[in-house]
This record gives C-alpha cells, structure tokens and sequence, in this order.
C-alpha cells in the first residue's frame, strides 16, 4: 500500500518544553519496496529499497535538475540531445521549496533568471513512483532538460531498447531516437526501438515515460554520471528499486505486456530477399511463385523444420497495393494451398508508403507507376501525411518515392485496412513491415521536421508514434480476420509499443563478424554483424521487446561466408525467433542448399542440426514467451545480469541465459575456442554432458559445428518429439503423434525439487492441457513425476555425466514397476513403457497422466 508522507515544519525534542526546533527539509513518497525522497537543501532526488540507498541525483560536479534555453539560437533549429551545443543557455537548480498542494517549486539559476520548474511525487503502479516535473519556460523556448544521476564504481545499466553496440550501456552515448545522416555506414545512428528506461545493478530503474527525443550519456562524459536528456517542458520519471530482472519486468508490466503469438510462430521461418522472374529470350522462364515452392519442397526434403515463409518485396503490382503482379505470382491461390498442404504459413511485405515514382524497373510485371491511383486518392482525401505547406509529406526512400498513409487519421487506417483485406482473406497471416523510420524528428540534423499529422502532434512525437500506429493499424485488421493467429515483424519499436505483440528484426546488419562502431576504412562506423545480432536480442529483451529474430548470415553486403551463416544459426536456433534469410537479390539466397554461395556438405547438415534443436526446443521457448507475456520476465538475460555483482561476467559480453536452466555462449569470431561465464551453479555440457562449476570463467572448445549449450544441473528442459517438423497439419499422420509427445531432458540435480510448466501439444492437434514436471535426486536415486491433464506418450531423457555412463546396473522402474529394454535405433517406436540406453544417457518412455519414474544408478 502506498504511504504519503509530509516532513516539514516543527519538530520537537521529547521533552515537555521544547527549547529547539528544527526543520526537516524533504518529502517522501513509499509504494511496495521502493521509497523516493526529494530534499530541499540542496534539491536531490533519493531513491530507496527499504531502508538501503539505492540511487540518487549527483551530489557534485553535474546538477541534479538542469533546463537548456535555446538563447538566441533559431526556434526551428533541432538540439540532438546527446550532444549538446555549447550555445545553450543552462539553468540549474539549487534548492528547492515546499508549496501548499505538497509538491515542490524549484527555481532554475544561470545566466538567465526567472524560470523554473515544479515536481510532485504520486503512487505509480507495479511498484513504481511517479515523479512528474514541469518547467515552466514556454515550450518553444525550451531546447532539452536533463536530469543526472549518480554513478557508482563498479554500477553497470541496462536497457534503452534495441541496441547493436553492447547490452551494458556503460560509457555510452545512447540516442533514445532515429536520427540521419549520421556517423554509421548505413548513414543512420542505427537507434530502430528505443525504450527511454534503463535499470541499474545497484537497484534502481528509471522510466521516462515520454514520446519525446532523448538520449542517455551513461558515464560516458564523466564516469560518476549518467546524464539523461529530452526534449520539451515535462520529464515524467517512473522510478522503482529492486533487482534488474524485476526492475525489468516491472517495467514491461507497467507499459503493456504483448499477447502470446500463435505457436507456428516461434518455430523456424524462412526467406528470400528477392523472388525474382527469370527471362529468356523475353519469355518468363522461372516465376517468384517457382522460387517460394522450391524452398518450402527444399526445407521438406531436407527435414529442415519450419512454419512459416515470407514473401518479401517486390510481390505487388505496385508497393503497397497489396494486389500480386501475376507475372511474378502467377497463382496466389494455389501457391498458398501448396504452402498449407507443406505445413506452412505465408506473410507478406508492406510498408507506409504510396510511390508517385516508376517502380517498374524493380521486378518484371510491375507497371509503369503502379501506386500512383492510391497515392493520388489518399492525397485528394487528406489520408497523407502533410508538409508546412499543406501538401503531402514526399520523400525519397529505398524503393522509390512518394507520400506517407497518416494513420494519425482513423480515416486513412480503415482506407489503408480495406487494401490489405483481401489478401488475409486470402489466408495471408501477417506481414513483415520494414521502414517506418521516415518521420525522423530532425531534418538532415538541423532543424526539426515541419510536417503535419491529423492529430496534431508533430514529427518531435511521431519520430515513435508513426511507426507504432502503422503497426496497429496492420494488427487491428489482422485480429478480426485470424483471431489470435497472425503474425507481424517490424523493423521499428519504441514506448508504447511493447504492448502490440511485434516482433522485433534489427534491419539491415552486417553479413560478417564487424562489431557495431569499428571504424571502417572511410572513417564511419560498421553497422556491425553477429555480434550486433546478439546484442540488440538481449538489450530489447532486457527493454521488454521479448519477441526478436535478426536475419540468419546478415543483410548488408549479400550472402555471408559459410562459417557466418552457421555461426549466427547457431544463435538464432536459441533466439525467441528463428528466421533464415537476408539480403542478395535475383537467385541469391541464405538457403544452406545453396551451392553457388555455401560449402553444402558442411552448411546443410549442421544448420539442420541447430534449426531442430530451435523446434525441439519449443515448449521451452512457448514457456518462456509465456512468462514474458504474464508476468513482463526478460526470456534471455545477459549474464552479467544473471550473476549480480560478479564482475567477471560483464566481461562476457555475449553469454546469456535462455531462460533459467540454458547457459548459451554463441561464437561472434573466426574461433575454435572461446571464453564463457558460468553464473552460480553446476553446468553440463548439452554435447558431451561435461560439467563446469558456476561463478568462474570457462573456456569451452568451438568447433565449427559446437556453439557451447549449458543445462542447469538439477533441470528439466521440455521438448518435442525429434521428428516434428512443423505445428501446423501437414500430410504425414504421424506428425500428429509427434506433437503430442512431451520429451524432458534431465540432468540430475543435488536433492532438492525442480519444476517446470507449460501448456498444450507442440504439433497440429491441441488440447493437450497442463503439465507439469519434477525431478528430486537424493544419493544415486533419481524420481521423475510428470502430471499430465491429458494422456499422452513422455519421454525422459536422462543425461549422464561421462564418467557415469549408461550403466547397465541401473535399476529404472515405472510407477513401481520394471520395464522393457529396446536398442536405441527402436526406441522411437517402442510401446511405452520402455527404455533404452544411449551414450551418457537413459531414455523412457512412459504414458498415461501421471506417470511415476525413478532411476538407481549403481
């Protein structure tokens, strides 16, 4: 319960005739654990866990509150707030005053006096304070406000959404907004999903719960300091104490916890940048519709598991008609009946933009300026987006130019929802939808974009907003055509759209092992490959965004080596969302099968492996989307936050947990080995079941067919049959048994109970109910409980350390009795109850609700 608490006035000795009086110069405000208090002498904000300081504004050296005047600098001209120019006019607070409604007044001191600002300190919820302070400037005179933070030795954050250049934010600068032309090859800051919140390993967080530009400085200035920056006359600053994980998950709570994506989902997906139409002698040889059903028969023939393909740009007559150049797509109908027989489903390409330019040249069968009747409606309507001079916003893009749907304008949403319409009827499940970073709150870095939307914000909002209302309007139309079965990936994010249920896809990074930042040989900064793959995945997670998936071997640049592509689908096979593809254009693929661009008898067989492991890992990976979406829980950690206060595991800057029983250290460089921190606790090897003692620094070989996996010891990790290949019906009747097959992997633990849950079949049939799992080993005596709502076939697969092995002493019995033995090869078939031995493994296989398993080990 909240408590609001007033410590001002006189206060008395306890003796009966006071003699002194004192003042108590501060106001305070409780909710949970977290404690808030704003002293007035010197004006300080203190943020508390209990009774323990967890964080506060600067003491010295950076003013607690500040408010930047643009002085005689032009009113239209745009203040990037991570640098700060130095023809500002600064005001700073010094102390501050108690008013009669309770909140605070402080005045604002510097070269220009009169100013100032007000706070109040109200209950949040989820644990939250709500700290709200307004300046009273007026607001066009106002070019940024900053508050500072203390730093502490040792004190690392976390957050800020979608970032390439490393999860841990200390010593950066960090844009909280898009920007261009900017210092990075692709000419942008590379800033797609920005979430103004960061948490502290000390126990703090802090949400500054604005649409405006920002940006943090994060003891990248001074190494006390964490400046944090915006724009306009408000900073509304939701403050919680608590760990980084709840700190967190308090957070994604507070601003919208995503609906759970359908299951075909997080399994595997597939691509191509370009499904082109091949001429010959001016004759239409090989259709796009050709290239879509070769990889999905491929992916099949290959036993390479997936549910789902997407149709990238170009597929349309004209980009964004959503009507299919039937010279590239001859026959949609049939194309997706085939794709549904396959066991797949099919999204499509789309963007905000309608083109008065000639795309024809882009793919055959496309006319001569085929958006140009849509652009002229929406334009004649006042659908579009407009400039100062009352005319549609056009500018120039990646695939042409043209004008931009104003979905501020409900309007221009049902106009724009009636174009895809009926292409979801069609049986379209979603949409991939790239840009949506146009309306850019600065113009070239100079002055702030002059254009008009139908509710009245400008672009210093919309630089967020656009994009997140283009992907609400997509949704809405999506729920009321497939309820709860669509699926939509985005390349852009920000506050408030953590709620939606997108995807997050980092956009066009580097086909290589560049880090984010290196200098390249013109003096800009890379974009940066794997290693800002594994990045944006755990920052975005930490940022609330736990759906993510990058493009398997990158995009800039074409297609990767092979060791690239493997490398990163090594890490996309333990990612939230497994997606192959990239960039290339004509026949270029990122498909492993590919020969002209991939050493086949190496690439197809080892991503075979990982992309099975992703789908055998997918009751896992269902769980932990289904915390994320219930309780807000990150489902990959970094582990400098799994390990608290050990500095060592900062120093890992890649390693993460998925999820609290998989230690996972992908390899991000041409290496055969590489270091990985081990948080507490005892870790098997998921290869050969080698154990590593936790809270020290490993190093763990790294073949190229071995990214370094890690199981709990003591945990039960819950899987799929092998042989599942797709969620969706598929023309073999097996897979309908496979899916109802829960597999638990179980490393044995020390006594004690491990749990885990989840829900429903992993295959086309549902229905399957709750179960839960538990494993308790006391000396060489495991016992293994399933219970399940519905029958249905468990296996266990018992992991043995190597110097345990198979034995065959052991004594496994099923609900109390002992069971049939088969050799390994037949195991899969066998009539449960049955077992069979592996190399550092037992198998049983039991069925009924609850079945019962113990093992002795001699």
């Amino acid at each position: 319960m909240a408590r609001w608490t007033l410590l001002f006035g006189l206060f008395c000795n306890a003796c009966a005739a006071c003699e002194e009086e004192s003042i108590q110069d501060f106001i305070e405000r409780s909710e949970g654990t977290t404690r808030v208090v704003a002293t007035f002498s010197p004006f300080s904000l203190q943020v508390f866990e209990g009774e323990r300081l967890v964080g506060r504004t600067a003491e010295r050296g950076c003013p607690a509150l500040s408010l930047a005047l643009k002085g005689g600098t032009s009113a239209e001209r745009f203040h990037p707030p991570e640098e700060p120019t130095d023809d500002l006019a600064w005001l700073e607070s010094t102390d501050a005053e108690l008013q009669e409604d309770g909140s605070l007044l402080i005045p604002l001191k510097g070269d220009l006096e009169g100013e100032s600002a007000r706070l109040t300190l109200t209950s949040g919820v989820e644990g939250f304070i709500d700290i709200e302070i307004q300046f009273t400037a007026p607001s066009e005179q106002i070019a940024m406000n900053r508050i500072c933070w203390q730093l502490r030795e040792g004190e690392h954050v976390v957050g800020a959404g979608e970032r390439f250049d490393g999860v841990d934010l200390l010593g950066r600068v960090v844009p909280l907004y898009f920007a261009a032309p900017r210092n990075y090859a692709s000419s942008t800051n590379e800033s797609h999903a920005p979430v103004p919140f960061f948490a502290t390993t000390q126990g703090f967080s802090v949400l500054t719960e604005t649409e405006r530009v920002g940006a943090y400085d994060v003891g990248a200035t001074d190494p006390d300091h964490l400046r944090a920056l915006f724009h306009g006359d408000r900073l509304p600053l939701r403050v919680r104490a608590g760990s980084i994980l709840d700190n967190a998950a308090a957070h994604a709570r507070r601003m919208g916890l995503p609906p759970k994506p359908p299951r075909w989902v997080l399994a595997p997906q597939q691509w191509r940048n370009e499904h082109a139409v091949t001429l010959r002698n001016g004759e239409v040889v090989s259709t796009g519709q050709d290239r879509v059903l070769a990889d999905a028969r491929k992916l099949r023939e290959l036993e390479i598991p997936g549910s789902l393909i997407w149709i990238d740009a170009p597929w349309s007559t004209g980009h964004n008609t959503f009507q299919w150049n039937r010279v590239q797509f001859p026959d949609p109908d049939g194309m997706l009946a085939e794709l549904e027989a396959l066991g797949f489903h099919a999204i499509v390409w789309a963007t905000e933009h309608m083109n008065t330019s000639d795309d024809s040249d882009q793919q055959v069968g496309m006319p001569i300026e085929g958006s140009r009747d849509l652009y002229d409606r929406f334009a004649e309507e006042g659908w579009l987006v407009e400039g100062p001079d009352g005319k549609p916003f056009r500018f120039q893009w990646g695939r042409g130019f043209g004008g931009h749907v104003d979905f501020s304008n409900p309007e221009a949403v049902v106009a724009y929802q009636d174009l895809i319409r009926p292409v979801l009827e069609q049986g379209i499940r979603g949409f991939k939808l790239d840009y949506g970073e146009t309306m850019r709150a600065d113009l070239l870095g100079m002055d702030n974009r002059a254009v008009t939307f139908h509710d009245g914000a400008g672009s210093e909002i919309h630089h967020t907003r656009y994009s997140r209302l283009f992907h609400e309007a997509m949704i809405g139309l999506l729920k009321e055509i497939h309820p709860e079965d669509w699926y939509v990936i985005t390349r852009t994010g920000g506050i408030y759209d953590t709620k939606n249920g997108i995807t997050l896809w980092p956009g066009d990074l580097d086909n290589d092992f560049r880090r984010a930042g290196e200098v390249e040989a013109d003096g800009r900064l890379s974009v940066g490959g794997l290693p800002a793959a594994v990045s944006a995945h755990l920052s975005a997670s930490m940022s609330g965004y736990p759906l993510y998936g990058s493009d398997i071997g990158g995009y800039r640049g074409g297609p990767s080596t092979t060791e690239v592509l493997l490398r990163w689908s090594q890490f996309g096979a333990l990612s939230t969302v497994m997606q192959l593809g990239g960039g290339g254009r004509g026949d270029t693929t990122h498909n492993p099968w590919d020969e002209n661009l991939y050493d086949t008898e190496i690439a197809v067989p080892i991503y075979r492996t990982y992309s099975q492991l992703h789908m055998r890992l997918l009751p896992t990976i269902e769980g932990l989307i289904d915390q994320a979406v219930t309780d807000g829980s990150p489902p990959l950690v970094p582990v400098g936050v799994a390990a608290g206060e050990v500095e060592a595991a900062w120093n890992d800057e890649e390693s993460y947990l998925f999820g609290p029983d998989l230690l996972v250290a992908p390899v991000v460089e041409e290496a055969t080995e590489r270091q990985l921190f081990a948080p507490e606790g005892q870790w098997f090897n998921w290869w050969d079941d080698s154990m590593i003692e936790g809270n020290r620094t490993h190093v763990a070989a790294t073949p190229l067919e071995i990214m370094p996996i890690y199981q709990r010891g003591g945990s039960l990790i819950a899987m799929t049959d092998p042989r599942l290949r797709t969620v969706l019906p598929y023309g073999d009747e097996d897979l309908d048994r496979y899916g109802k097959t829960l597999w638990l992997r179980v490393i044995p633990g020390l006594a004690g109970n491990k749990s885990w849950r989840f829900d429903g079949a992993w295959g086309a049939s549902a229905g399957q109910g709750n179960v839960s799992a538990s494993q308790i080993t006391t000396g060489s005596q495991t016992r293994i409980n399933v219970n399940r709502s519905q029958r249905g076939r468990t296996v266990i697969e018992l992991r043995l350390r190597p110097d345990t092995g198979p034995d065959a002493g052991a004594q496994i019995t099923v609900g109390g009795a002992t069971v049939s033995e088969v050799a390994e090869d037949d195991f899969l078939e066998c009539i449960a109850p049955c077992i069979a031995r592996g190399e550092n493994h037992l198998l049983i296989a039991v069925e009924g609700e609850r079945p019962q398993v113990q093992v002795g080990l001699p």
